[in-house]
């Protein structure tokens, strides 16, 4: 699961670099989808790698990190 936190990360930057991509295109593409018609990517419900602790997991409730945490404290 050490991977699965990257994952998420990774899915959230091409997430914006699409917006940014179809935001950059101009009025020409007017017929074009926009920022608001992009599905957000998200991984599933788990626990992953905290990113202010990489030694403990934090648990990813699939829209958002939530406050629970496991782990060595």
């Amino acid at each position: 699961m050490a991977g699965d936190g990257l994952l998420v990360y990774s899915a959230l930057l091409a997430r914006s670099d699409r917006r940014r991509a179809v935001a950059n295109r101009g009025a020409d593409h007017a017929d074009v989808s926009t920022t608001d018609d992009l599905a957000a990517p998200t991984a599933p419900p788990g626990w992953y790698p905290s990113l202010n602790d990489p030694a403990r997991q934090q648990w990813w409730d699939g829209q958002g990190w939530t406050e629970q945490v496991s782990g060595s404290e």
